[in-house]
C-alpha cells in the first residue's frame, strides 16, 4: 500500500499515467504479500483483500476486484453482487472526464452545483456546502459561526 499514496497524489496532480503505473505496482505488491502470507487471522485477511480489491478497482480490473473482495468476506459471503464497484468506477471516470481541462475555479463551481438526481439533490441540500454564503458551524461544540 506504500505505492497507493503517491498514486493518489499523482492522480490529484493530473498525472494519470504515473498514477496508473503506481496503482498497478501497488496491486502487484499487495497480491504478492497475500500470496506469501499463510494462516492469516480473519481480520487481517479481510483488510488485505479489501486493500487489494480497492487497488484492482483503481487499475480498472473490476472482475479481480470482485474476487478479492469476496475472498476477504469469505467468512460472511456477500448476498449481492459488486455492481456498486463498477458504478463507483464509472461515476469517478465520468466526473474526471467532466473536470478535465477545467480551472480550479471552474472545478469549485462544478462541485458546488446542485445534483440533478433527486436522491442526491436531497442529500446535497443537507450539506453545509449547499448553503454557501449562509452561516455554518465551525466546530461541533464551540458555538462560533463563520460565513461560508
Amino acid at each position: 500500500m506504500d505505492l497507493a499514496f503517491p498514486a493518489d497524489r499523482s492522480r490529484a496532480a493530473g498525472n494519470l499515467d504515473e498514477a496508473g503505473r503506481l496503482y498497478a505496482q501497488a496491486l502487484e505488491s499487495e497480491l504478492a504479500a497475500l500470496g506469501a502470507l499463510r494462516d492469516l487471522a480473519p481480520t487481517t485477511s479481510a483488510v488485505m483483500h479489501r486493500s487489494a480489491a480497492w487497488l484492482a478497482v483503481e487499475c480498472g480490473k473490476d472482475r479481480p476486484a470482485e474476487e478479492l473482495a469476496s475472498a476477504g468476506l469469505a467468512a460472511d459471503p456477500p448476498q449481492k453482487s459488486f455492481e456498486c464497484m463498477k458504478w463507483l468506477r464509472e461515476t469517478r471516470d465520468r466526473i474526471n472526464e467532466e473536470l478535465e481541462g477545467m480551472s480550479l475555479e471552474e472545478q469549485r463551481r462544478w462541485f458546488n452545483r446542485r445534483p440533478s438526481d433527486p436522491a442526491l439533490a436531497e442529500w446535497w441540500e443537507k450539506t453545509p456546502e449547499s448553503r454557501i454564503g449562509k452561516p455554518r458551524r465551525i466546530g461541533a461544540n464551540d458555538g462560533r459561526e463563520r460565513e461560508g
